[in-house]
């Protein structure tokens, strides 16, 4: 500094402490006292004074930023009233006023608060104030806070009296600037002055020049002679098809209240601005709901579209209204598993609005997606609802297909129900199967014994589970199966073919009756019903029908057939025996003596057939009478002697119980013994070694040896199935 660099020239510097300062110092008494309005020295006051300053610059600052400001944008307010600036001229006035105001708001409040002024800033301010050119003050006050030896002290103290003296009537309210921010404090008085006035009369065109100014950019109508206020007021988005509803609210803005006429609404599809004054657009005329409400409404909309209200000089924002489409099924599908006996792998079918087409207790999966995306979706078939489950992005329920049925797909969407689609599930029913017996429709007449030669083929569209071939008599009853060809698993062949030879074996297949054959073929379907063919229809031919040509054969079955009536005859005496229950042995000679008679002849009758057909040269005949003659009738022979013999009445009283008692007849005792069942069958089996052996065997005519094997073996089983 100036005057401490000439003081130094002077006067020996100051020295530090420590140094011998004896030559220098003056004694304490020779320095004058402080004065009284110093008790805590000069630098102190000077810092005090420093922050009165800082904080007299920093509310001359906010004075300046605040007035500033709000003239600023009072005077935008008002011109965007009058004039209704554009859009561009609303941002440059607007980015104008703020850069404005942000560069004062800088360098008049917070730079003077983040550096404060200090106490040799003060000490200058104050020489510059009090018209010092020497540096008094801030010498002093750097020097009193200095660290200096006695010596210095002595020599400085004139120098620091001074200056306090110079300190005590230093001007404050020029330091501190006080007129300057009595200026601005009244500046910004009248400022929110103006406001209040604005703002208190012209509310609405001062939110709306404020909203205007603060959103340049943004669709902010300015005030018109009326506000508008429309409902919906912001966008807003439908769902597809439905309808809008608009409300417009009208309110006079102008001294006498007049309104400009009617609103109208404007509106446009596939935009996103529409003019303000409605050109090139849709009108919607409003109709009107009470004093200022006017009412209308959109139907119906398909398509996004934009519209505004507008009525005198005045038009609402644009409200832009998103159409959402409806929610619909992509891809949507079955997966169809049919039942397990239909053996069919799972299948991919079209899913509604088409038809499914799907066996009868068939597993339907449904699958689809759904887009948009929705809360819900239900599957309704028939009177039966299945919730959907959402696998990743598909929807997916099981069903059962037990009967056909309508199929209705529903979302929850936009806090409604929405139909989704329609369709149908059609039940392919499992056709019967079909089976066809060869040569049936025709009538057949074969002697006891013969045999036929049958074969059928069975289809089925899925599959065969079983085929067989069932007799019945003709005069009623239920068929029984002779053969029958089950199939082990599902599904089966779907067509079979089967041979069987049936041999119209006596014990079964009664001469002088009709028989009805038929094919029979079952599919897997539980609730199918077996297939049965065209019958065929066989009668067997009664002994007394067989006519012979030759003269010997003649006359060996004329002898075959007194056996037999002969046999039926013992039959019938046994039978009426049993019926009287029990007798006393007095009587039974008797009664045996009539049962053996006609056995007796049966048996004498019986032995010139077989001889009759020996002479004949029919072996086989022959050799199938004989098991009968000489086995079965000698039995009864046996057990019934001849009239004449000692027969011994409590012989056939105490047997009768342990053979049959209601058979009289020796081919029914046999029967009951052991071994002599092979006679039924000894003609066949003779006949088959003779083959083996290498001899030809003779072919018997099936009318000669049919009646001698086959008589008494059917009236024997006859009985039986009675009992």
């Amino acid at each position: 500094m100036t005057t401490s660099a000439a003081s130094a020239d002077s006067h020996p510097g100051p020295r530090k402490q420590g140094s011998d300062p004896s030559s220098f110092l003056l004694p304490p008494s020779s320095f004058p006292a402080p004065p009284s309005s110093f008790p805590g020295g000069l630098r102190p006051r000077f810092a005090a004074l420093a922050r009165r300053m800082t904080a007299a610059a920093v509310a001359h600052g906010v004075l300046y930023w605040l007035a500033g400001s709000a003239a600023a944008v009072l005077a935008l307010c008002l011109a965007d009233n009058l004039l209704r600036l554009p859009a561009a001229l609303r941002l440059a006035a607007a980015a104008l006023v703020a850069g404005l105001s942000l560069h004062a708001l800088w360098t008049r409040v917070v730079r003077p608060a983040r550096t404060p002024l200090s106490a040799e800033g003060a000490a200058r301010a104050a020489e510059a104030a009090s018209g010092r050119g020497d540096n008094l003050l801030i010498n002093a006050c750097q020097l009193e806070g200095a660290e200096l030896g006695e010596g210095a002290r002595v020599l400085l103290a004139p120098a620091l009296a001074e200056a306090r003296s110079a300190a005590v009537g230093l001007p404050q309210a020029r330091l501190l600037g006080l007129r300057a921010l009595a200026l601005w404090a009244l500046v910004a008085l009248c400022c929110a002055a103006g406001w209040t006035a604005y703002a208190g009369r012209f509310g609405d065109h001062a939110a709306n020049a404020l909203r205007r100014l603060a959103l340049p950019l943004a669709d902010v109508p300015p005030v018109g002679s009326v506000a508008l206020v429309l409902e919906p007021s912001g966008d807003v988005t439908v769902a597809e098809g439905d309808d809008l509803a608009l409300t417009v609210r009208v309110r006079a803005l102008s001294v006498s209240g007049e309104q400009a006429g009617a609103p109208v609404v404007v509106w446009a599809e596939g935009r996103r601005d529409v003019p303000p004054d409605g050109a090139g657009c849709e009108r919607l005329e409003l109709q009107a709901a009470g004093p200022g409400v006017w009412r209308g409404r959109l139907a119906s909309l398909r398509r996004d579209l934009c519209l505004r209200a507008l009525c005198g000089d005045a038009w609402t924002a644009a409200v832009r209204v998103a159409v959402a489409p409806m929610p619909r099924l992509l891809a949507p599908g079955w997966r169809s598993q049919a039942p397990d006996y239909a053996g069919q792998p799972a299948v991919d079918l079209p899913g509604p609005p088409g038809t499914a087409t799907v066996l009868p207790g068939s597993r339907l999966t449904f699958s689809a997606e759904v887009v948009p995306a929705v809360g819900s979706v239900v599957l309704t078939v028939g009177s039966a609802t299945t919730a959907c489950t959402r696998s990743r992005d598909r929807w997916q329920a099981d069903i059962t297909a037990t009967s056909a049925a309508t199929v209705l797909v529903q979302a929850g969407w936009a806090g409604r129900t929405v139909e989704l689609a329609r369709g149908a599930i059609a039940l392919d029913q499992d056709r019967p199967p079909t089976v066809e017996l060869e040569g049936a429709g025709g009538n057949r007449v074969l002697p006891p014994g013969a045999s036929i030669e049958l074969s059928f083929t069975a289809r089925d569209d899925l599959g065969l589970r079983r085929c067989a071939l069932t007799v019945r008599e003709a005069s009623g009853g239920r068929g029984e199966p002779v053969r029958s060809w089950p199939v082990a698993a599902a599904p089966g062949p779907k067509e079979a073919g089967h041979k069987h030879r049936l041999v119209l074996d006596p014990a079964r297949f009664q001469p002088g009756r009709a028989y009805v054959v038929e094919a029979v073929a079952e599919d897997w379907n539980p609730a199918g019903a077996p297939a049965v063919s065209r019958p065929l229809v066989v009668r067997v031919q009664n002994p007394d029908e067989i006519q012979v040509s030759d003269a010997a054969v003649r006359a060996a079955i004329d002898s075959l057939r007194r056996a037999i009536a002969r046999e039926r005859e013992a039959e019938g005496i046994s039978d009426n025996l049993l019926a009287q229950g029990e007798l006393p042995p007095a009587r039974l000679g008797a009664h045996r003596d009539a049962i053996a008679r006609p056995q007796n002849d049966a048996r004498a009758a019986g032995r010139e057939s077989r001889q009759r057909f020996e002479k004949a040269g029919d072996l086989h005949a022959a050799r199938a009478l004989e098991p009968v003659v000489e086995g079965e009738m000698g039995l009864v022979e046996r057990d019934a002697p001849a009239p004449g013999r000692d027969q011994g009445a409590p012989g056939l009283h105490r047997r009768a119980p342990a053979r049959h008692p209601r058979r009289g007849g020796g081919a029914r005792a046999a029967e009951d013994r052991p071994g002599r069942q092979r006679s039924r069958r000894q003609p066949a089996l003779d006949h088959h070694r003779g083959a083996r052996a290498g001899r030809r065997p003779r072919r018997v005519p099936a009318q000669a040896a049919a009646p001698a094997r086959a008589q008494p073996l059917a009236a024997r089983r006859r009985r039986a199935r009675s009992r």
